[in-house]
């Protein structure tokens, strides 16, 4: 009788063991693909950064997620010279970064504030004022303004509203604003703000959606299911080059001078969501989305 309780007890007190070790939040990163695209402003205009997870590092013992830093100033991301390193406890619901731009490890969020807890954003401290569920994730919001109508919020599974780099004092960003976050390459995250009108490169952002007719190019089906036509009314003598990207500015498929007017390109591979497709000759480069359904 004896045996058989400690038996039980040993039970429960793995049970218990096992459960703790279980992640209580979502993880911010995919199995195979995570990015993040920051809006911010500057003296000189606005700029689209976006973070894209790399690899596993080891830094001072601890494990981090190495996050390669692009930087939208038209159409095309550019690589810096800043690296990030981002890692979580998902028991915790705690995340820190930092770069080679500043190398203090910051706490970026944390789900286990509660109701009137302070906070620090920017380098000051402000308190908790709501917390809540949507679509299945916890939600933590401050009475700090990030937009016109909208506060401070950390997002389970995803980060805050002000992106994860929003501490960093090495890359100080005016009015930073997470447009959204990509996880294995399907969107896990979309910014709401009417005036950014839930686009993710707010550099770009007047491209143009569905069919395409312009004065010299018709791009059809769009959305896409797989293959779409690009027919150039009138094709430049010198060539005319097509480049295919993710968001993030991975290339699927590339032609360089073609001199047809007509080119096919294929989808049908990628998982669902939006891509870039830019269109440059001599005279001008032009950038369009293409949607994958």
């Amino acid at each position: 009788m004896k045996t058989h309780f400690l038996k039980m007890i040993l039970i429960i007190s793995l049970m218990i063991s096992l459960k703790s070790t279980q992640a209580q939040y979502q993880s911010l990163f995919g199995s195979t693909q995570t990015s993040w695209n920051i809006h911010h402003e500057q003296l000189f205009g606005n700029l689209t950064d976006s973070l894209v997870v790399d690899e596993d590092t080891v830094v001072s013992g601890s494990t981090y997620k190495k996050l390669l830093y692009y930087t939208y100033f038209g159409s095309n991301p550019t690589l810096q010279n800043n690296t990030g390193y981002l890692s979580e406890d998902t028991i915790t619901g705690k995340s820190w970064y930092f770069s080679t731009a500043d190398t203090n490890k910051r706490l970026i969020m944390d789900l286990s504030l509660t109701l009137s807890d302070s906070f620090s954003v920017d380098g000051s401290y402000v308190q908790v004022d709501s917390v809540y569920y949507l679509f299945g994730k916890k939600h933590i919001r401050f009475d700090l303004l990030t937009r016109p109508n909208e506060k401070f919020i950390m997002i389970e599974g995803v980060g805050t509203n002000k992106g994860i780099c929003y501490n960093n004092a090495g890359l100080p960003q005016l009015g930073a604003y997470l447009l959204c976050q990509h996880k294995d390459s399907i969107v896990n995250y979309q910014n709401t703000d009417p005036q950014l009108n839930g686009v993710c490169n707010s550099v770009i952002m007047g491209l143009d959606d569905n069919f395409l007719e312009k004065e010299n190019l018709v791009l059809y089906p769009n959305p896409t299911s797989g293959e779409f036509t690009i027919n150039l009314k009138n094709a430049s003598k010198s060539g005319v080059g097509f480049t295919l990207t993710t968001l993030e500015g991975r290339v699927i498929q590339q032609e360089q001078k073609v001199s047809s007017t007509t080119v096919v390109m294929d989808l049908s591979e990628q998982p669902k969501g939006i891509y870039l497709l830019k269109i440059e000759d001599a005279q001008s480069v032009n950038v369009y989305k293409v949607i994958r359904q």
